[in-house]
This record gives C-alpha cells, structure tokens and sequence, in this order.
C-alpha cells in the first residue's frame, strides 16, 4: 500500500481521508481523530483507547496525573 496519496480539499476546509488509509487504521465515520500541526506538516492520528497513551504527544506540556486527576473530578461533579 502507498504511504502517500494526493487529496483534495474542499471549499469548507474538509479533507476525506482515503479508503484504504481508513481500513487500515480502523476509522469510522462518526470516529474522532487527533490531527497534530509540525512545522509543515499535518499528522492525522486514531485517538489512544486512554488519557495515558497521550504521554509524549505534547512533550512536556502536559502532566498526565494531573490531567486524570482534573477528569475524575469532573466526572464526580456530573454525579447525580
């Protein structure tokens, strides 16, 4: 399968990821993805199944245990 394929983008800013990119990493419509901009590059990434897997995605920016701790949280506020 080739790495690189030519698209094209619509007058809304949209993108249609190809086919076989799509099987290939199981995405679905409906499903969200994370795009991350480097330099002069887009990167479209399938979201990790937990808030741990995101490690590294920001450097150090982000303190994973705090981030988890702020969730959980949040979620007790939304408890009724």
């Amino acid at each position: 399968m080739s790495n690189i394929i030519r698209c094209k983008l619509s007058s809304k800013g949209q993108l249609t990821l190809p086919k076989k990119f799509r099987d290939k990493l199981n995405i679905h419509p409906g499903d969200e993805v994370i795009v991350q901009l480097k330099e002069n590059s887009i990167t479209i990434l399938n979201p990790p199944g937990h808030l741990g897997m995101l490690r590294g995605l920001l450097g150090e920016e982000i303190d994973v245990k705090k981030a988890e701790d702020f969730i959980q949280q949040e979620r007790k506020k939304w408890r009724l």
